[in-house]
């Protein structure tokens, strides 16, 4: 009987197993093409909403970060006041992953940065563009390297984002984590307040070089901020963008009445011999400080505004314990 029934179920196994083999089929080029991991992942983000008590740094005493949530403009324009038109979580972005093959790395480069925002569409065009590279290195893409990017998924939208955090204060180092979410650091020195950021996002990527242990980070944005610097009594707003001088890049989007600039920012970080390095590449575009303020009592008026125009700045950096 055991004889009988292994030679049964050996027999059902080739069945199975010639059955199996029969669907097997040589697949073209192009049906290959279309399987292979070349299209990669792309992940739609909708309506992300970000909320954290605290982050607390501690050294021998302790830098606190307290009250932070992050989403949509909607955030911004609550905490103003404001009438709240745009959604508190952000959405309208999706992440596009995809690791280079050895001939797909021009392909996913010539999709990087200002170069990848779709213009086909007719939905997003160029207002201004006085040319050059506006500060953007696009890095060499080869086999093997990760590239991880920021794309609109509605391109007659843009994709907004706010940005709250109640305060940012130091504090003595017989404190905790927690300490300052629950009020036991009141004597701590608070070194900004109400820090409110709204604004729209612009390209955005991130390449890791698989041979060179390299990341390259690549970001651009537009953003209206309010901030109070509590330790020296100075209040401001600040936005930063890239439609002044000589230096300019302006898009609209065919559902918005606003145009859009965006300031840019772009760094390598990797390993040094000393510890890790940071190195910005290119950091620019225009900023405007206005409604300066010194003093926070109610009858302190602005001194004025300061604009800074074509700013670029980078900087070779190593970052390491002391």
């Amino acid at each position: 009987m055991k004889k009988l029934t292994r030679m049964t179920f050996l027999a059902a196994l080739a069945v199975i197993s010639h059955s199996s083999q029969a669907e097997l089929k040589p697949l073209s080029d192009g049906v290959l093409s279309n399987l292979t991991g070349q299209a990669g992942i792309t992940i739609d983000m909708k309506n992300l909403a970000i909320d954290i008590g605290e982050i607390n740094y501690q050294d021998e005493g302790n830098l606190y970060f307290t009250g932070i949530s992050f989403g949509g403009a909607g955030l911004a324009q609550e905490a103003r006041g404001q009438t709240v038109t745009e959604g508190l979580g952000m959405d309208n972005f999706a992440w596009v992953i995809d690791v280079a093959g050895a001939s797909d790395g021009d392909a996913l480069a010539s999709k990087w940065g200002y170069d990848g925002v779709s213009l086909a569409s007719g939905e997003i065009t160029k207002v201004v563009d006085t040319g050059g590279s506006h500060g953007q290195t696009t890095p060499t893409i080869e086999d093997g390297d990760l590239v991880i990017q920021a794309r609109l998924i509605d391109h007659s939208d843009h994709a907004d984002f706010g940005i709250l955090v109640d305060r940012i204060a130091l504090g003595r180092s017989d404190l905790v984590a927690g300490d300052d979410l629950i009020g036991n650091n009141a004597s701590g020195t608070v070194l900004a307040s109400d820090v409110v950021i709204s604004g729209v996002g612009g390209p955005a990527a991130i390449v890791i070089d698989a041979s060179e242990n390299n990341l390259n980070f690549s970001n651009s944005w537009q953003s209206d901020s309010s901030i109070t610097f509590d330790f020296i009594a100075t209040k401001l707003n600040m936005k930063m963008h890239n439609s002044r001088g000589n230096d300019r890049l302006i898009w609209n989007v065919s559902g918005e009445s606003e145009n859009v600039s965006f300031f840019h920012f772009q760094a390598d970080i990797g390993a040094a011999a000393d510890g890790l390095k940071f190195n910005v590449t290119d950091f620019s575009g225009d900023i405007d400080l206005t409604d300066i303020t010194f003093g926070l009592h109610s009858a302190a008026v602005p001194i004025g505004d300061i604009y800074i125009t074509d700013l670029a700045a980078s900087a070779n950096m190593v970052i390491y314990g002391h």
